[in-house]
């Protein structure tokens, strides 16, 4: 029952940090010796998995780059950005975008980039 929990953990990631939570009960239940064991086991999976952690770069420059960059032993899982704030030329239309929302070519955070507004970049950071 370990070996499972440790493959579905590798191959599911967080997913499966959150079910092997749920399934703690089912381990947890008895106290006969036969039940030590893979309570043993699931304690020490719980333990394994951490909870991901969101990370707000800070507020950019016009025109300028946002990082927000994961702590150390941690890698990007996803990301985004917030902007409110856009450029419009003198009839109304809208002159500005986002022109990068993308992960740090090493996987250590996100970009975020407006044309010619401020943007924040955000990530959620996961145990490398």
């Amino acid at each position: 029952m370990r070996k499972l929990l440790f493959t579905a953990l590798r191959r599911f990631g967080v997913s499966a940090a959150a079910l092997s939570v749920a399934l703690l009960p089912s381990f947890a239940g008895g106290t006969d010796p036969a039940e030590a064991q893979p309570r043993a086991a699931a304690s020490k999976a719980t333990q394994v998995a951490q909870a991901p952690q969101v990370v707000v770069g800070p507020v950019s420059a016009d025109g300028k780059m946002s990082q927000a960059l994961c702590p150390s032993g941690t890698k990007v899982l996803n990301g985004g950005y917030i902007w409110d704030t856009f450029c419009t030329h003198i009839t109304g239309v809208v002159r500005d975008a986002i022109v990068t929302s993308a992960p740090r070519f090493n996987g250590e955070g996100w970009n975020a980039r407006e044309l010619q507004g401020k943007v924040q970049a955000r990530a959620l950071c996961v145990p490398a």
